[in-house]
Parts: structure tokens; C-alpha cells; sequence
């Protein structure tokens, strides 16, 4: 597998912005109007909703890199299958145990399974993350997934339960700071995860 450059990455430019199609324009308009569910008043469950993301963007970005950009038919499965937010309605508690969780998946699931690859996605997230522009990343992230999901048998429902939602929240109540924080936070995990195991 070669090694790609991600669009966010670090060697690009820090302060890149995502382009948009028109189709993905027309989406988050279509969306505008959705309402979301209350602000949580406690914070470790809006931890959790910072936990799901993480989730979801491991999946991505394992997708992203072995379609190497491209647009490949399995990328719903994909996403679906490393994603446990998806196929699971997995709610996580703690950073430590979404990345044992996207590890394990990782390692079990796909066709790459590879430790090495795991920790370029962990490196590849948190980047993402720290960029400067990172709620206009995740939200072309988000949007992407939400197109696989759509495209693969059977996965919409996935789209509603969570990735309109989502994409919403990314836009009106996350926080830059606080995933400026929780790619941070990944940064760090690394000697904790090789214990889990």
C-alpha cells in the first residue's frame, strides 16, 4: 500500500479548507433545518458524543487510505464494520477504549490488518483533529461517510440514526477546542493502548 497524503495533513497547508460539491452543498442546506436533541447538561455525555466522532473518523480515514482516495463500492461496509458507534450502538466512556475498540476492529474485520497501519490511522486522526480548519474537516468527513452509507445496501438507516445528527452538531454545537484537545489527547494514548492488549 502506498502512502498517500491526506488532504488535512500536515504537510499540506495548515490552514486548507475542504471544497464542497454541489451535491454536498445542496445536503447541508436540506439539513439546515433539522433540529437536534437538547444540549446534554452533563458533560461526560457530551464526551461521548466528542467519543463517537473520534469513531466515526477512524473509519473514515482506515477507508480513506486503503481506497487511497478513490471511490470504492465497499466503503460503506467498511466504515460500518470498524465504525462500533455504527454496528454496535456502541457509547464510549473514554478515549483509551475508542482506540482499543477501532484496533481491534481494524485488526479482525478488513482486509489490511496491520498494527502499523492502525497507529498511522491513530497519527492520521489526530492530525485531523488538530488542524486549524478541523470542523470544516470533519464535517467533509462526515459527509462522505454519510454518501457511502447512502450508496451501500441497507446502510441508510445509518445515515439518519447518526450521520445527520452528527453533521448537524458539527456545525452548530461542537467545539474547535475541544477537538483541538481530543487530538491532543490521542497523541498520548499510545503507551496506555499497547497495554490494553
Amino acid at each position: 500500500m502506498k502512502n498517500i497524503d491526506l488532504p488535512w495533513s500536515i504537510k499540506n497547508n495548515t490552514n486548507s479548507l475542504p471544497e464542497f460539491s454541489s451535491d454536498e452543498r445542496h445536503r447541508l442546506i436540506t439539513l439546515s433545518t433539522r433540529r437536534l436533541p437538547l444540549q446534554p447538561d452533563n458533560p461526560l455525555e457530551e464526551k461521548m458524543i466528542y467519543l463517537g466522532l473520534l469513531d466515526l473518523l477512524f473509519a473514515y480515514i482506515y477507508d480513506y487510505r486503503v481506497r487511497e482516495g478513490e471511490t470504492m463500492s465497499e466503503s460503506g461496509w467498511n466504515i460500518v464494520k470498524l465504525a462500533a458507534t455504527l454496528s454496535w450502538f456502541e457509547v464510549y466512556h473514554s478515549l483509551p477504549e475508542v482506540v482499543v475498540s477501532f484496533y481491534r476492529r481494524a485488526l479482525t474485520y478488513p482486509l489490511v490488518r496491520s498494527w502499523r497501519f492502525c497507529t498511522l490511522i491513530k497519527r492520521d486522526a489526530s492530525y485531523l483533529l488538530q488542524h486549524t480548519n478541523t470542523k470544516q474537516w470533519c464535517l467533509k468527513c462526515l459527509l462522505e461517510i454519510r454518501e457511502f452509507l447512502i450508496a451501500y445496501p441497507g446502510y441508510h438507516v445509518f445515515a439518519e440514526l447518526y450521520l445527520n445528527d452528527y453533521i448537524v452538531w458539527i456545525q452548530t454545537r461542537a467545539c474547535e477546542s475541544n477537538l483541538h484537545d481530543l487530538g491532543k489527547s490521542l497523541e498520548e494514548v499510545s503507551s496506555f493502548i499497547s497495554l490494553m492488549f
